[in-house]
């Protein structure tokens, strides 16, 4: 009796939806609050893959915390019913290109983490945060843009990021600014991260 209560617990807080593609499937748990998350996956998706905004009528409101982890894909979308990206969950995914939707508020630590393939990254305008080692060891990255509304970089979201050398973002940002090839907050005067410049772009050392 006691481990059919937890088989029905187990249940109601956790469904397998099949998607159109063939052979591919997600899993979801509650949001509790009439959404749900995207908790897993099984199978391999299409090389572009457009994660859905609703499963069984209800809304897809963020991608839990290791959800993703080694998915083998080439470039990803999310819909803008998805809120936010939990902790690892892309971590040691093959994919080059993300497209972010307006509605995303934050980026989970490691969520990018080891993404060796991932080329660069646009932020939309509704992103406030992005935890700490949110793109550790993507050593292919580029640049990221930063708008006004990211008011907290937790840690240092880049490090590792050996690639990176540039950091768009508009003149007088209200958290953060660049100083040569260093990423600097405006609270504190914290060193976020350093860009990889070409020589010509460094400024030259004091004397």
């Amino acid at each position: 009796m006691r481990r059919l209560f937890i088989l029905l617990i187990l249940l109601c807080s956790f469904t397998l939806t099949a998607c159109a593609e063939e052979g591919f499937s997600l899993s979801t748990v509650s949001d509790g609050a009439g959404g749900v998350l995207l908790s897993g996956y099984s199978g391999t998706p299409e090389a572009s893959f457009l994660l859905p905004d609703a499963i069984d009528r209800l809304p897809v409101t963020g991608i839990a915390d290791g959800a993703f982890v080694s998915l083998v894909v080439d470039s990803l979308s999310l819909p803008r019913s998805i809120r936010s990206i939990g902790k690892g969950a892309f971590r040691e995914s093959t994919v080059r290109e993300i497209r972010f939707s307006h509605g995303l508020t934050e980026i989970g630590d490691e969520a990018f983490a080891s993404c060796v393939n991932l080329v660069g990254c646009a932020f939309p305008e509704t992103l406030t945060t992005v935890g700490d080692k949110a793109f550790e060891g993507c050593t292919a990255l580029l640049y990221v843009t930063l708008p006004e509304s990211v008011s907290e970089l937790r840690g240092n979201p880049f490090e590792g990021c050996t690639s990176l050398e540039s950091l768009p973002m508009v003149n007088g940002h209200p958290y953060f600014r660049l100083d040569g090839g260093s990423l600097i907050s405006l609270s504190g005067g914290r060193v976020i991260c350093s860009l990889n410049l070409p020589e010509a772009e460094e400024e030259p050392a004091a004397n």
